[in-house]
């Protein structure tokens, strides 16, 4: 099952755009805060489920906070990130995930593209269309987004970029 991941759009709406006309054929399509507004014109669309909960720019907003769910077989904690203090360290991210049961955290707020594993849960960051939080990062002129690939094989993370 192809899942595509993005997160922290701030209306970054162009690449949004690139990132739809570029991938095809995904059955799932996870939104992990920050531009929910961004996403109205694409859905509902047929044949995807979207996934999406709230960033802290997000206001208002219905979509949870977190969520968990069942995806290709495997259970997936969503979620933005802030409340869980993702820029400082990992550590309530993953004991809320494990609790959870999750084989897969995801999050976003960061702005940053990330891969890791803790006691056999993966997790990832796609980073953000919008690209670059600050100009520490100003070398970084490129959005980020992600595609997830589960399969009775495994898991694939394919972290990809849009200008």
């Amino acid at each position: 099952m192809k899942v595509l991941v993005i997160s922290d759009t701030h209306g970054a709406v162009r690449r949004l755009r690139e990132i739809f006309a570029r991938e095809q054929h995904y059955a799932c399509c996870i939104f992990l805060g920050d531009g929910e507004r961004d996403l109205a014109p694409y859905f509902p669309r047929p044949g995807v489920t979207l996934l999406a909960v709230r960033g802290n720019n997000d206001r208002p907003s219905s979509l949870p906070l977190i969520l968990t769910a069942e995806v290709g077989g495997k259970k997936l904690f969503l979620t933005h990130g802030k409340g869980l203090h993702c820029k400082r360290d990992l550590s309530e991210l993953c004991e809320i995930a494990h609790y959870a049961k999750a084989d897969i955290a995801l999050f976003g707020h960061t702005h940053l593209p990330l891969q890791a594993h803790d006691n056999g849960m993966l997790i990832f960051n796609p980073g953000s269309v919008y690209g670059p939080r600050n100009n520490r990062d100003s070398a970084r002129r490129v959005g980020d987004y992600a595609v997830l690939e589960i399969t009775p094989l495994g898991v694939t993370w394919t972290p990809k970029q849009v200008e």
